[in-house]
């Protein structure tokens, strides 16, 4: 994660100037005046994907995948609904029987507001709150056990998740913005034992978590 996030970061600080010699970017937007703000009572959407799959993507043998989508309206002049969709999954497979076998996958929607902060031209922060649920599924096989063969986990969540974001618009058409979290989170699930000898059994647990997120990775978005 920190090595696609210096790639950003060095994308942000000497690729993004070369760009806006070619062309200033007053020169491209609809209101000269305003220097490039961009005008989003037009552009009233952008959605956005998470880069740090670009990541996962660059390294050879990854066994973890995560796919975070954010789509935001614009209803007012500093302020925005959004909604957002995640995956990850976790598969890990060795050809020995001497190895567990992991196959573990999370699937979660979201849906929150913003309010904005002007701070220039280009820089944004904003706050909000969004309201989120999942599922997910955790499955562990082992051939190494005697006596176990499989656990099964099924988790259901609802969960609050304030947050503090800021943001720099590249170009009329292409913001960027992290954010950090604070994740209220109440889980209930099912853990499932399957024995070879014996009969499966059920546990049913609830559990109530408050955790911190200081980085949830660097989004790029498209306005349109």
């Amino acid at each position: 994660m920190f090595r696609a996030g210096f790639i950003i970061i060095f994308l942000f600080y000497f690729v993004t100037p070369l760009i806006a010699q070619k062309r200033p970017f007053n020169e491209r937007i609809s209101i000269p005046s305003e220097n490039f703000i961009v005008d989003e009572s037009i552009k009233k959407w952008s959605l956005g994907i998470n880069t740090h799959i670009a990541y996962e993507l660059l390294q050879p043998r990854s066994d973890y995948t995560t796919l975070d989508l954010m789509l935001r309206k614009q209803v007012g002049r500093y302020s925005a609904i959004r909604f957002g969709v995640n995956y990850s999954s976790t598969l890990l497979s060795r050809e020995s029987e001497f190895y567990p076998r992991f196959n573990n996958h999370i699937i979660g929607l979201s849906a929150g507001y913003e309010w904005q902060v002007l701070l220039s031209h280009r820089w944004k922060w904003y706050y909000g709150a969004d309201l989120g649920t999942g599922r997910g599924i955790y499955i562990v096989d082992d051939p190494r056990s005697p006596e176990l063969t499989r656990s099964t986990r099924d988790t259901y969540s609802v969960s609050l998740l304030p947050f503090i974001g800021i943001r720099y618009n590249l170009s009329p058409s292409f913001f960027i913005g992290t954010e950090l979290k604070l994740e209220a989170e109440y889980l209930f699930y099912r853990h499932q034992l399957n024995w070879r000898t014996f009969p499966g059994d059920d546990t049913y647990r609830r559990e109530f978590s408050v955790n911190f997120r200081p980085f949830t990775g660097i989004f790029i978005h498209y306005i349109f």
